[in-house]
Formats: structure tokens, C-alpha cells, sequence
């Protein structure tokens, strides 16, 4: 025990020791390495997760809405097969409008054909719609009337 270390010894075993040296070292670098990868992947794992959560996400708010479109689509076109919904014919109207006022010669006769607006269907169905106000003098007075146009199906 005594020649391991004394000098000529070491200079003997320098070799190994520099190689133990060296091997700890390794150990310890892929020690740390294993676990710096393993952190990494956690955290890959973690962010393609979030990222897969919030893609099914859109993929289930796109399905929402095809679907949706779907029935607004089949309600269209049945309410378009019924002749209930027609292309909007607002120059039609007062042209009618004009044409009424000069044959029943009313002088006073105004009219407002508002924007369109939501009209509420049964089941939660909304298309457009025009209100239309005619102001006019009778016998007496100034009144308003609103037309409205009530689409109603049966089974």
C-alpha cells in the first residue's frame, strides 16, 4: 500500500486517475444531460398538449357552426321552396305606393321604409325584415301603420 503513493506510483496510476477523472466527469455531463432532455420534453409535452386542447377546441366550434349553417340552410331553403322569403323588391313598393296614391288621389300620403331588421321565427330562426310606416291624413288626424308580414307553416 505504501508504493501507491509515493511518487513514482502516482506517475503509475496517473493514467487511470486522469481516466476516472475523466469518467466521472462524462457520467455527471450525461447525468445533467438526461435530465436538461427529459425537462425539455416535459415541456414540449406540455405545449403540444395546450396546443392540441385548443385545436379540438376550433374543430368543435367549426362543427358547431357548419352545423348551424346546415339548418339555417335547409330552413332557407324550405321557407324559399313555400315562397315565404323573395328577393327584397323596395323600388316595387313605392312604385306601388305612388300607384295607389295617384289613383286614390291621397295628397298627404308619406311613407318610410325602414332598414332591415331580425325577424324572430319559432325555434330560435331569425331572417331579415322591413318595417314599413305609411303616415297619412284621414278624415282626421295623422296616424302610422306598420305592415307586417307574419310567416306562419303548419305541419
Amino acid at each position: 500500500m505504501k508504493h501507491v503513493f509515493k511518487a513514482e506510483g502516482l506517475r503509475a496510476l496517473r493514467t487511470a486517475w486522469i481516466l476516472l477523472f475523466l469518467c466521472l466527469a462524462g457520467g455527471a455531463a450525461i447525468v445533467w444531460g438526461t435530465h436538461w432532455y427529459f425537462e425539455k420534453e416535459k415541456r414540449d409535452s406540455a405545449s403540444s398538449e395546450k396546443r392540441l386542447r385548443e385545436a379540438r377546441a376550433r374543430l368543435d366550434t367549426v362543427r358547431r357552426e357548419r352545423d348551424s349553417l346546415q339548418e339555417s340552410a335547409e330552413v332557407f331553403s324550405t321557407l324559399m321552396d313555400r315562397g315565404l322569403l323573395q328577393n327584397e323588391r323596395r323600388l316595387d313598393l313605392v312604385e306601388l305606393v305612388n300607384a295607389l296614391r295617384a289613383r286614390y288621389q291621397l295628397a298627404g300620403l308619406d311613407y318610410e321604409i325602414a332598414p332591415q331588421r331580425p325577424l324572430a321565427l319559432a325555434g330560435g330562426r331569425v331572417f331579415p325584415s322591413v318595417d314599413v310606416a305609411i303616415p297619412g291624413n284621414a278624415y282626421a288626424g295623422t296616424y302610422t301603420s306598420t305592415v307586417t308580414l307574419s310567416a306562419v307553416s303548419g305541419p
